[in-house]
This record gives C-alpha cells, structure tokens and sequence, in this order.
C-alpha cells in the first residue's frame, strides 16, 4: 500500500499490513528458485547491464530485469539445469520474462554497501535491502516525514524508497537482545519515532540477525 507516492523531489513510502511470505503457497517453486540462483549470478557476473532478478507467483514467473541493450541480450536466454530431490534428478527449463528497468545491479549493490549512507540518515531506521521487484534500494524505519523523503530524493534519486513499518523498534547493540531473539510489546501510537533500549520487533518472528541474513539487508544496530 502507497503511503506517499513518489515524487520529483520526494522518495515513495509504502506499508505492508501483511507479509506476502507468509501467505503464498510454494508449492512447486523449487524449479523457480534454482533458475533464480542462476539468474542472480548471471545479474552479479554482468552487474552493469542486469538488476536483480526475482519470482512473480501465480503463476510462477521468473523475471529477469535488465537496463541496456546488452543486457537484453544477456538476460533473454532460457535458464535449465538439474536437481536432486527425494533421491531423483529433477530437470528444469525456465524461459526469463524480461523487463526493462531503471536501476543496475550494481547502482542498487553500491548504495545497499555504501558507508554513511541511507541507513545513516535518521534514528528510525531499522534495516536496508534490495527489493528486486521494486527495483529500488529499501530502507525501513519506524517512522518519516517529509523531511526524510525530499532529503532522499536529493542524494539517491530513483534508486531507493521507504518502507514504513511502524510497530517495529530499532535494535540495540546489546548482544543479549540480538541471541535471545527476545521482543517486546507492540510499539508506541501508530507513527511514533520508537526510540530506546528495546530489542528489534518485526511484525512477525524472528531473530535479528538471522532475518537480516535471510532477506541480504543491513540492520541498523549491527551496522554501527
């Protein structure tokens, strides 16, 4: 959901009431994401021509996006390989849907590793990530103004946008909170800028570092 769309001079903020994760069924993806694995390393080998690649689900789609001409070319041919599983070979083919996009891989990797960059701009930020489909770097916090959003949009232009999460609480650098997975209450009234020692609270379970190793982002608290 759009919170505040983007703008010349402003970055999009947008909300997920639910993660999308825990509601899809996976059923079969297996084949998809081995021609993922391929397709990012095809994005990592030529990171100037391609962005990362991600899946659309139902139907499963692997999409393979891509910023020059030669990176059309590079990302246009089908991706197959083989696969044990239950103790049989599986064989896959997957023909890439192709989309043009504004943000290379390594535009989108340079700011993602970028010392004092978007994760340093404000106390309410909680982590960043590449959002393939979004084809933006993301950062996510616990709250915003417009402040943030122009001051974004003046460093970073198109290639980051905000996600707004605002019942999560920023990590502390406490070991303790980050081994125990321990989690606290829901947060302060809806937009609050949730400060303090609490541990980091996700909308939904899971270990700091863990979730960060998952979903390749950098947290706040263990960027410091």
């Amino acid at each position: 959901m759009i919170v505040q769309p983007a703008a010349n001079d402003a970055v999009e903020v947008y909300f997920t009431p639910v993660d999308l994760v825990l509601l899809r069924s996976y059923e079969g993806i297996e084949p998809f994401n081995r021609a993922l694995e391929i397709a990012q390393h095809r994005a990592e080998t030529y990171p100037h021509d391609l962005a990362p690649p991600y899946i659309l689900h139902e139907p499963y789609r692997l999409v393979a996006p891509y910023v020059t001409a030669r990176g059309r070319e590079l990302a246009m041919p089908p991706i197959s390989g083989e696969y044990w599983s239950s103790g049989k070979s599986v064989r896959f083919r997957t023909v890439p849907q192709l989309r043009l996009v504004e943000n290379s891989q390594a535009e989108l990797k340079t700011l993602m590793e970028k010392d004092g960059g978007p994760l340093e701009e404000t106390e309410s930020s909680l982590s960043m990530g590449i959002e393939p489909e979004l084809n933006r770097t993301v950062l996510r916090v616990n709250a915003f103004d417009q402040d943030m959003r122009h001051r974004l949009a003046r460093q970073y232009g198109g290639l980051i946008a905000v996600q707004w999460e605002p019942f999560a609480h920023r990590a502390t650098l406490a070991q303790e909170a980050i081994s125990s997975g321990s989690r606290n209450g829901p947060g302060d009234r809806l937009g609050d800028n949730v400060q303090g020692d609490s541990a980091l609270l996700w909308p939904f379970p899971g270990d700091i570092a863990a979730d960060c190793a998952v979903k390749g982002c950098r947290c706040a608290a263990l960027s410091t």
